[in-house]
């Protein structure tokens, strides 16, 4: 995994912040040795204006392409707590005792998808919650499969196969969906596109006055700003603008409460 992938967007940030300062310094010092200040202002001004505004057309697509995978995150959020909700419903109206079986089987899937959205940023942890979660997979297709062959000529078993498929599909579309990142290249390129407008902006504002180092360092943050606030949604599970879970939580604590209230009461 890349860096820029994994390292602390704090951290992240203020490399980009102190490597555009140095590349800024760096060429306004080259500025001061040429003369740049005797040049003409309005030649500057066009030349900074059309840095920035390159850097701010890829900022842009970068931009709406961090946000629509973030959308489809979010998306695949509220499509799996649906297709859980209506697999555990439809198990209910299995037959005795497939209802317990299955529900107890919908209850430890439920409970390994819970830990998958933290899982996901870390690869150890996400490759032992993929795996629990085949394990939990296999047993509510074993137990289904009993049931089946137990009962084969129930009309639920057709809802129970459709239910538990499009389950297992909402989990496996809501990995492709976390997975999908910017690619690097685009992140390298854009950390090029931006040191590079900071030596423009150093080299034609050299010579100038204490007001223009000022605004100059300003652009620099908002410049550090945007390239980090692309990694924050680029980032789905470890960043400060997080996927919102409340809709699975909601359908996995519904199934918390279904199975334990078929729990026998303990015997005093």
């Amino acid at each position: 995994m890349h860096w820029l992938e994994n390292a602390p967007l704090w951290a992240i940030g203020l490399a980009i912040l102190a490597a555009l300062a140095i590349v800024h310094e760096l060429s306004a010092a080259a500025g001061r040795r040429l003369a740049v200040g005797s040049g003409s202002e309005d030649g500057r001004g066009y030349l900074v204006s059309s840095a920035l505004g390159l850097l701010a057309l890829m900022m842009a697509f970068s931009f709406s392409a961090a946000q629509s995978r973030f959308d489809l995150r979010q998306a695949m959020v509220g499509q799996e707590a649906v297709a859980m909700g209506t697999a555990y419903l439809r198990t209910q109206l299995a037959p005795s005792p497939w209802r317990e079986r299955l529900g107890a089987g919908m209850l430890e899937y439920a409970e390994v998808r819970s830990r998958f959205f933290r899982a996901a940023e870390d690869p150890e942890q996400l490759t032992a919650n993929l795996k629990a979660g085949d394990r939990a997979q296999q047993g509510l297709w074993t137990t289904l499969d009993d049931e089946i062959r137990a009962n084969p000529t129930s009309t639920v078993n057709i809802t129970l196969i459709q239910a538990l498929n499009e389950m297992f599909d909402a989990a496996d579309l809501r990995l492709a969906a976390q997975q999908r990142r910017i690619p690097i290249a685009v992140l390298r390129m854009l950390a090029f596109f931006s040191l590079a407008v900071a030596g423009v902006v150093g080299f034609a504002g050299a010579g100038g006055s204490r007001r223009l180092l000022v605004v100059s360092g300003i652009v620099l943050v908002l410049i550090t700003l945007a390239y980090t606030m692309i990694l924050d949604l680029d980032r789905p599970g470890s960043g400060t603008v997080s996927i919102r879970q409340e809709a699975l939580e909601r359908t996995i604590a519904a199934i918390r409460r279904g199975e334990s209230a078929r729990a026998p009461a303990p015997v005093r």
